[in-house]
């Protein structure tokens, strides 16, 4: 629903908006002339099975864990990050585990009026061969 939410805030501009029926509302005491009113319903579809999480952490070659990273006046307030294990498991220990990392897009309130912002955060684990340079004997 973020991830909808968001892509039709960064999509969606003023000389695009359908004109609204009813007044502008004031925002700050002044008329809020670059707002624009959006309704984001839910897509998800809840009667769709939905990925466990524990699964996934039995099944993966890079041990991980969740926390939840917190942004009081967001929307959302909290979003889950990834922590990833230094070492893979497996036949791969002699990899590398290294995050995967993606700006996540969240609503902010500041005064009267929701801003549109960015938090990266890690949302995976893989695992990479270690980048070996020889060094040049002199």
């Amino acid at each position: 629903m973020l991830l909808i939410m968001a892509l039709v805030l960064l999509t969606y501009q003023k000389e695009n908006a359908a004109p609204s029926s009813r007044k502008q509302k004031k925002s700050g005491g002044k008329r809020c002339k670059d707002c624009i009113q959006v309704r984001v319903t839910n897509p998800l579809n809840p009667t769709l099975p939905a990925i466990s999480a524990r699964n996934l952490k039995e099944r993966a070659i890079v041990t991980f864990d969740y926390h939840t990273v917190s942004i009081p006046g967001g929307i959302p307030d909290n979003i889950m990050e990834v922590r990833c294990s230094k070492t893979c498991r497996g036949h791969e220990m002699d990899m590398n585990a290294v995050p995967i990392r993606r700006s996540i897009p969240y609503l902010k309130k500041e005064k009267n009026i929701y801003v549109l912002k960015e938090m990266t955060v890690t949302v995976g684990c893989t695992c990479v061969y270690p980048d070996i340079k020889e060094q040049k004997m002199t």
